[in-house]
């Protein structure tokens, strides 16, 4: 049974921030994903938190689950 996170629709998510997903919902550690990407790790982090704020969910594991339900990796 899915939770309630999964049911939430994607807020237009740009491509950026989908690659950034996909990478973070696969290893969550945010220095690996902006070196794999060569971002600052503050870029990963800010796209992380429009995520949330797109989704409307406060926590960062809100985030990581609904990437995990939804198929982000």
């Amino acid at each position: 049974m899915k939770s309630a996170i999964s049911s939430l629709p994607e807020k237009n998510f740009t491509d950026h921030q989908i690659e950034i997903l996909r990478l973070w919902a696969e290893k969550p550690v945010i220095a690996q994903v902006a070196a794999e990407l060569n971002v600052s790790t503050n870029t990963v982090q800010t796209q992380l938190s429009r995520m949330r704020k797109k989704l409307g969910v406060r926590r960062t594991f809100e985030l990581y689950r609904y990437a995990l339900e939804n198929d982000y990796f």
